[in-house]
This record gives C-alpha cells, structure tokens and sequence, in this order.
C-alpha cells in the first residue's frame, strides 16, 4: 500500500494506493504495474473509495530480489512515478477489524435496500416512497382528527390502483413504519454479531438474511 495524495487524470483526488498486478512480457525490459487508487485508506479497507486505475511502466534492468517488493518500492521513488514520495505501509485489508468495517458497510447497503424495497398492507403490495406516504398520512391524519372526509387514489407496485380513506392511508403509513423498523432491527442484531466475532471468518459469514431481502 502507498499513502500519497494524488489527482487522478478526471480530477478525483485520491490518497490510498495498492498494487494490483504485475504483467512482464517478451523481451522482458519493462513490467506492467497495475495501481488502483481508492480515495482514502478507510474507504478502501471498507471495501469501497475506487477512484481510478492506472497503468505504469517499470524497467526491470538491475533490479534484485522479489518483484512485488521491489515494484511497490519502485512506485514510491522512483521521478518516473506519478506516485513518488508515497510513504509504503502496511495493507490492513487482512485484519479483523478491517473485516468487520467491511462487514457493517456490506450490511449498511443491505438495509437500505430492504428499507426502500416494496412492503405490503392489507394484502397489497406497496412502493416505499416514504416522502409521499408519510406527507398523505398526515393529511389523512388531520381529517380523522377533524371528522373530515379524506379519499386518495393510491398507485400499487403492479401499477393497478385503489381507493384509499383516511383509515386506509394511517394503515399503509404504520406498515411501512413497521417495515423499516424490521430492517433497522436486523441490521442491529447483526452489528451485534458483527462487534462480538472473533475472527475473519466469523465475519464473512455474516449475511443479511435472504428470506427478509428477498
């Protein structure tokens, strides 16, 4: 890994960059040095923050001892380098705690995607548009409150419409209330999970459950 602030050719700034693949080909002068750049070493040890790839050439005259040492070290000294006067450190990717903030960031994405998937109520499936139908229960709401007529024509997941009153819409309100607050449930029982693992494995096999993604 080298840590080195660099602005990538479409202008994106990156700070974390790893060697990725080491390509020598006939007559064997030069090597192919494959470097992805991840916007911070946090984004990357999370497992996300790729900004860029690039590709540089390395000459393999006078070179001795092992060829991915060498080429990390070449990157970070050498003028002919866009990463020279990085500062070589260690890849964490590989620790417990890097697995774990892998991890919550792969649970993090998986709750909000069930957070914005469809949920039913009355037997009907419905979009998650929170903005709308936290705005239209509030409306249903006050005419409840005010013994006030309330009707709304209502667009389904299948496209396929209903009629609903004020009962109808406070219902559709509470269940998609329940159904992010199941997702938000999950995801805290499995950063307990998380949090109490004691090795990379355990980790790894922590998934969201199918059965409530699907």
């Amino acid at each position: 890994m080298i840590l080195k602030e660099f602005t990538t050719p479409s202008g994106v700034v990156s700070h974390c960059h790893m060697l990725r693949r080491i390509e020598v080909m006939p007559p064997f002068q030069t090597a192919i040095l494959t470097v992805q750049s991840y916007a911070s070493e946090a984004t990357y040890l999370a497992g996300a923050g790729l900004v860029w790839n690039s590709q540089v050439q390395m000459p393999l005259s006078l070179l001795d001892g092992t060829l991915c040492d060498i080429a990390e070290a070449w990157l970070a000294s050498n003028e002919e380098s866009p990463f020279v006067g990085g500062m070589i450190a260690p890849d964490k990717s590989q620790t417990l705690d890097a697995a774990k903030t892998r991890a919550w960031s792969r649970i993090k994405a998986a709750r909000t995607m069930v957070e914005f998937s469809d949920f039913t109520c009355a037997g009907a499936i419905y979009q998650a548009d929170k903005d709308r139908i936290t705005g239209a229960t509030q409306l249903a709401l006050l005419a409840q409150v005010a013994d006030q007529p309330y009707s709304i024509d209502w667009t389904l997941s299948d496209n396929s419409t209903v009629t609903l009153d004020a009962a109808d819409m406070i219902a559709v309100g509470a269940a998609l209330g329940a159904h992010v607050t199941g997702a938000f449930c999950i995801a805290r029982t499995l950063r307990d999970q998380i949090a109490a693992a004691t090795s990379i494995e355990q980790v790894d096999a922590i998934q969201w459950p199918v059965s409530v993604a699907a």
